[in-house]
């Protein structure tokens, strides 16, 4: 087996595999390391309405970055759900907040997929590619370089060697802590319930949201009108009593706190829940390594931009190593891996701070804080070029994104 490449990815998750899709035509060798097995039939849930509990909202610059690796299509041939609109409650107060797609020229706020059905589409469309090697299951165990390569060591004794080793591991990243990438870390205090329910009311295709005295629940619109996906992040002290209810008492309990605007919940699937917690490395590369994703940052989900974060950290640094390769410039070495850096950490450390934010000032439960968020939403929902900006930047339409991101190729 041939076991030297130009590129190891560790991690063959969403983001993984999209650094991977956006480098598949070039002359790179690429191998793709992931601990688990690559058996998506097992993950992603065809039948209708069982859908997968964990899921993205994509936005449109994700949308492009998937239409320009041509995945797109395979992925809307599964299932996605595109939503028109969101609206935002403050339930301890009288704020509230409309976002529409009508509202800037746009077909839609984005779309909610099931994270099973992205990766089944990358996968599927990589394996038709001669310039990847799959190395699944299989951990790491060890890694050292010198001035010009990288090399991995897995479970099975093969030793991988590249000119760049790409992380994306996730949030208990092995690369980030084996290279001893400094990391900056918070618990918010919440954990996350996850589960699928069915309403007595269409969905509409809005995606809504209401910040609770307890923490921020979400209603994601999916393919079928009668279902949404949910996210309830909850003060983690209290959270077990939203894990021990039965079916019925929880259903009933979902349906106050979203003050029924979907009326009854009729059905919940299975809840699964996970500790929500700030992390954000110091710096983004190494000489020879770089990370990507949730092995980078992770951030609370109240906004929905965790995945589309690192789907953008995968386009840009693609961009970085395809403009390297093609200038045949060391794709590994610091100066080239900074220019990553660089276009990413800033951007990303803004939401972390953003989402931050959010969270403190909606945590708060005083007379007078109540008052003055309420009368920010009202002022924001009135205030169009404001509430637009926010809709536009949510979306991926403005700011310093990769050409992937922003403009579909025609050619294949």
């Amino acid at each position: 087996m041939n076991t030297q490449f130009d590129i190891i990815i560790l991690g063959g998750g969403i983001v993984g595999l999209t650094l991977a899709a956006c480098l598949k035509q070039s002359d790179l060798k690429i191998a793709l390391v992931e601990a688990k097995a690559f058996d998506l039939q097992q993950n992603y849930k065809n039948k209708e309405k069982d859908y997968d509990l964990r899921v993205s909202a994509i936005n449109r610059a994700s949308e492009m970055v998937f239409r320009n690796t041509r995945i797109w299509q395979e992925i809307k041939a599964m299932r996605s759900s595109p939503y028109l609109h969101m609206k935002v409650w403050d339930q301890a107060g009288t704020g509230e907040i409309h976002f529409s797609h009508q509202a800037i020229n746009q077909p839609n706020l984005g779309h909610i997929i099931e994270n099973s059905v992205i990766q089944k589409a990358l996968l599927e469309n990589l394996q038709a590619h001669k310039n990847f090697h799959y190395f699944a299951p299989n951990k790491a165990l060890a890694l050292w370089h010198n001035d010009e390569t990288i090399s991995l060591q897995l479970d099975d004794a093969t030793e991988l060697k590249a000119r760049l080793l790409v992380g994306a591991d996730g949030a208990r990243s092995w690369l980030r802590d084996a290279a001893d990438f400094a990391v900056t870390q918070k618990g918010y205090g919440h954990e996350a319930i996850v589960c699928t329910i069915e309403t007595q009311l269409a969905h509409d295709k809005i995606a809504r949201q209401w910040f609770l005295p307890h923490g921020v629940l979400a209603f994601l619109p999916l393919q079928d009108e009668h279902y949404c996906s949910v996210v309830w992040s909850y003060d983690a002290k209290k959270i077990d009593s939203l894990l021990e209810m039965n079916d019925a008492i929880f259903k009933d309990e979902l349906s106050k706190a979203s003050q029924y605007k979907l009326g009854d919940i009729k059905f919940a699937s299975k809840r699964m829940s996970f500790p929500l917690t700030m992390r954000h490395v110091k710096k983004y590369v190494k000489p020879r390594i770089a990370i990507i994703g949730d092995a980078a940052h992770t951030i609370h989900p109240l906004a929905g931009q965790g995945m589309n974060l690192g789907i953008m950290d995968a386009a840009c640094l693609a961009d970085v190593i395809i403009e390297a390769y093609n200038q045949q410039r060391d794709i590994g070495h610091l100066h080239t891996l900074r220019k990553y850096e660089r276009w990413r950490r800033g951007e990303n450390a803004a939401m972390i701070v953003a989402m931050n934010s959010f969270k403190q000032l909606f945590s708060q439960q005083t007379k007078p804080v109540i008052w003055m968020r309420s009368l920010g939403l009202k002022l924001t929902d009135k205030t169009m070029p404001l509430k637009n900006l926010f809709s536009k930047k949510a979306l991926g339409v403005v700011g310093d994104l990769p050409q992937i991101a922003t403009h579909e190729k025609n050619d294949e």
